[in-house]
């Protein structure tokens, strides 16, 4: 399950999915660890891509892939991903900045 969200599926399914073209910019993959949770997110940069920089960043999470209850190991159960919008840190579309931004937000959120 992991494995899935470590490429561009999950961003090309949640931007066809509200018809915006599926274009995500800088975007990088972040694992997030804790004792109870392990969760992939995508991130990126969306918005006019006429433009030089784009203004919002989007955030598309996994659910807590440590599941336990998983009926069979062969077959995991479908994901339904969770994602927001937030306007960019960076004024310069630097994908390091809004991930100094955003992590301690991560760590609370996925903990």
């Amino acid at each position: 399950r992991l494995g899935s969200m470590l490429s561009v599926g999950p961003a090309f399914a949640v931007l066809n999915a509200v018809g915006c073209p599926p274009m995500l910019q800088n975007h990088c993959f972040v694992v997030v660890r804790s004792t109870r949770s392990l969760h992939a997110l995508v991130v990126g940069y969306i918005g006019d891509p006429k433009q030089p920089v784009q203004p919002w960043v989007l955030v598309i999470a996994s659910p807590n892939l440590i599941d336990t209850d998983s009926p069979n190991a062969n077959q995991p159960p479908a994901m339904t991903l969770s994602y927001n919008v937030r306007r960019a840190a960076s004024s310069s579309n630097k994908i390091e900045e809004d991930l100094k931004a955003a992590t301690n937000l991560w760590l609370e959120e996925y903990r």
